[in-house]
């Protein structure tokens, strides 16, 4: 009985390891990647250890299999399979560094510890499989052990084994690294003590902005002079720019023919009584029609968007509009009913909508152009094919790492090109949501201190914010004046034409409108006593301020006996992903990562 059983479910698990040695389907995006002649090579590397295209493919076909499980028939698009290529890239790096971190603190896995951990934790993929279940479905414990000594069985335990194995030994090195982190009951007290207390302050804030708008920019010499003095303010990563063309991904001429064919094919089936709501359920790519037969319900003027509306409201009951073309694509209305309510036109209307999209073969096309474009730049420069092609050749300014890039956003493949490419090459096809991109490297510039003249909008910014910054010191420090000879906060302030304004109560951890989790602020506040209620003038991030304690709560020792079990796993828990964090940190900046997927065709 329970080999019949295990033979069933041996094969979805077979199916879950021979997912990392399957062939690439990328076909779902128009591309399919083991038809490039030649071997593909090495796509990364970390601590010296190589990331071949083979191993990053099969993870990358994995990935799919999965998002394809959770949303069948649901197409990626283009900004979730960049996304999902860059996890499977970090996915390997990440098990990369890992690995090599656990033979160096011998955390290996032996094989008892493994077969003893399955036994006392199986696994919830067989705790809920009805294998394992006993007659009121329960996972049944014993039936799970007699299959673990069955002879029979030894290749479905070595395909369990190949699942769980890295689950364990990642949750050993995460334990190692957890294991390093201690608290004492001090600490536990100290946040305690933090988080559970309360204040309420009155206070008079001065913003740098209220002066420094009012200013007119400086004259050249000021602005140079500042920079001067302030060089290191502007000391900047390495800085990448590049040129770009942009080959639309648009509907060709054929593209809005055919969906003009079948929405007139649509057309004369209602006009020759078939139901249009039917209609709309099968054909119309509304997410919604499936349910709704297209039906929009009553609505009046103002509510759709106007060339749809303008359709609509023209039409007479039972009557069938032409194609109406909005930006969700092309529509066919029935009109159902029209009245007035209240001396407002409403009419109840039924739609089937066809969106307007490149087809596969216009995208293919599109993507060629793009391609021969990068081919014959070979030969051809820049600016000469750019006007060949019809294509505006776009800069997209200078951009450092991490930081997003004029026309591409956060693209880890053009950031990969900008700064590992020579000057004046040019990069493969760029998939984007809209277009096909093709880049050429303008320049790079070193790390350093850039020329004035390169930051100069900023520089006259911050020398303006820290002109305004005197002002508004000098303002505070006359409200303080004032106070000293015995005007109250709310008096002194109007002098310089502010207001006191109170917060209500709030902890040391909590925002505080108009500051935010500004660490000055709530510093200041929580260090007021009613001995000592009214603070000095104090900068906040972008204001001098003023404050003067009106409440405080502190925290109760008999609470804090009573939450102390608790408020140590806590505090211990963001410790040790402190800690975590850290120490990945660390081997990740150690491990000299290299992404070489910029030098490949699209699609990896």
């Amino acid at each position: 009985m329970v080999m019949g059983s295990m033979r069933r479910v041996t094969k979805p698990i077979v199916w879950l390891v021979a997912l990392a040695f399957v062939g690439t389907i990328f076909l779902a995006w128009g591309m399919d990647l083991t038809s490039r002649p030649g071997e593909k090579g090495i796509i990364g590397e970390v601590s010296g250890t190589t990331i071949q295209d083979e191993q990053y493919r099969q993870v990358l076909n994995y990935m799919y299999y999965q998002r394809n499980e959770q949303k069948p028939g649901q197409e990626l698009t283009d900004t979730e399979m960049r996304q999902m290529r860059d996890d499977a890239f970090g996915t390997i790096v990440n098990e990369t560094i890992f690995a090599n971190e656990r033979r160096r603190l011998g955390l290996e896995l032996p094989d008892n510890e493994l077969v003893e951990h399955l036994r006392r934790f199986p696994p919830e993929f067989l705790r809920s499989n009805p294998s394992f279940a006993d007659e009121s479905g329960n996972f049944d414990y014993p039936k799970y052990q007699q299959a673990m000594l069955d002879p029979q069985l030894g290749q479905f335990w070595s395909q369990v084994e190949g699942i769980i194995r890295p689950q364990i030994q990642q949750m050993k090195l995460q334990e190692y690294v957890v294991s390093l982190t201690h608290i004492t009951d001090a600490e536990v007290r100290l946040y305690y003590d933090a988080s559970a207390a309360k204040t309420k302050v009155r206070y008079v804030a001065v913003p740098f902005a209220d002066y420094a708008n009012k200013l007119p920019d400086p004259d050249s010499a000021a602005v140079r002079a500042y920079f001067q003095a302030h060089q290191e303010d502007y000391r900047r990563q390495e800085m990448a720019e590049l040129y770009y063309v942009m080959f639309m991904k648009k509907p060709s001429r054929e593209d809005t023919a055919v969906v003009l064919n079948e929405l007139a094919d649509l057309r004369q089936r209602a006009a020759a009584g078939e139901d249009f709501n039917d209609l709309a359920r099968t054909y119309s790519d509304e997410p919604s029609a499936a349910q709704s037969g297209g039906d929009l319900g009553w609505f009046a003027k103002g509510r759709m968007v106007k060339p749809f509306e303008d359709a609509a409201f023209a039409l007479e009951a039972g009557q069938l509009s032409e194609p109406v073309l909005t930006r969700f694509g092309y529509h066919l209305i029935k009109l159902q009913e029209k009245r007035t309510t209240n001396d407002t036109d409403e009419v109840h209307a039924s739609h089937i909508l066809m969106k307007l999209e490149p087809s596969g073969r216009t995208l293919s096309d599109v993507r060629l152009q793009a391609q021969q474009f990068v081919e014959e730049s070979g030969d051809t420069p820049w600016d000469s094919l750019c006007r060949t092609y019809h294509q505006a050749s776009r800069p997209t300014g200078k951009f450092a790492r991490g930081e997003n890039i004029l026309g591409f956003g956060r693209d880890k493949n053009v950031e990969e090109f900008a700064f590992r490419a020579k000057v004046g090459a040019v990069s493969n096809v760029v998939d984007n949501d809209d277009f096909f991109g093709v880049c050429m490297l303008k320049a790079r510039h070193p790390e350093g201190i850039p020329e004035v003249n390169d930051v100069w909008p900023t520089v006259v910014t911050a020398l303006k914010t820290d002109l305004g910054a005197e002002s508004a010191l000098a303002a505070i420090k006359l409200v303080e004046a004032e106070i000293r000879v015995g005007k109250t906060l709310q008096e002194a302030a109007r002098i310089i034409g502010q207001e006191a304004k109170e917060t209500n109560l709030f902890g040391r951890f909590d925002n505080v409108p108009g500051f935010g989790a500004d660490p000055a602020f709530r510093g200041v506040s929580f260090s007021l006593t009613p001995a000592r209620p009214l603070s000095p003038a104090f900068r906040a991030t972008d204001k001098y301020c003023i404050v003067e304690l009106l409440e405080q709560t502190a925290a109760g020792a008999e609470q804090y006996a009573d939450q102390r079990d608790s408020l140590f796993q806590a505090v211990l828990g963001g410790k040790q992903n402190q800690m975590y964090q850290l120490w990945y940190n660390d081997l990740y900046e150690r491990a000299e990562v290299q992404d070489f997927r910029y030098q490949l065709p699209e699609g990896y």
